[in-house]
């Protein structure tokens, strides 16, 4: 089975759950959405229609057999397709039609603290953003510095016990 098709069947269980429970909770793995969502962030998703979203929102949407985990940035004056765009992108994705939206990301889970997604991003943010995309090294020792967070973070001591319950 190609890579594209097993995603595509993932997208497609993962929808079914989240339509069926309301609930799912998914490992963020991109770059587009730096410095709001991070690599490994677990995102808490909470099923939605059209209308509870509004502009700022992250929302998981379906697109070609992949999820695409992005900011409403717009919705189109016939209030059929919204308009979303990953922070750190120069430009809006192409219009998602209202069948495709999936839910909102009601939580952010980071080095094993909780918080809610912020509607609007802040102007740091957006330079941050900008000079991780422009600047390839940035980018790379953000990651690392990321990388290196998480795995301190999830180490345990090498003389730790475990003790019963």
């Amino acid at each position: 089975m190609k890579i594209f098709q097993r995603e595509a069947i993932k997208c497609d269980l993962a929808a079914q759950v989240l339509r069926s429970t309301g609930e799912l909770r998914l490992r963020a793995l991109g770059l587009s959405m730096l410095p709001s969502l991070w690599p490994g962030d677990i995102l808490s998703i909470q099923s939605c229609t059209f209308e509870d979203v509004a502009r700022g929102d992250i929302v998981l949407c379906s697109r070609e057999g992949q999820f695409v985990i992005h900011r409403i940035v717009g919705k189109s004056e016939d209030r059929q397709f919204l308009i979303t765009q990953g922070d750190g992108l120069p430009r809006p994705d192409g219009p998602v039609p209202r069948r495709d939206l999936l839910g909102k990301v009601t939580a952010i889970e980071r080095h094993g603290s909780v918080h809610k997604p912020k509607r609007a991003v802040p102007v740091s943010h957006r330079i941050f953003s900008l000079a991780l995309w422009h600047w390839n090294l940035l980018l790379r020792i953000a990651m690392q510095i990321h990388v290196r967070r998480n795995f301190s973070l999830n180490r345990k001591p090498a003389n730790a016990t475990v003790e019963p319950t």
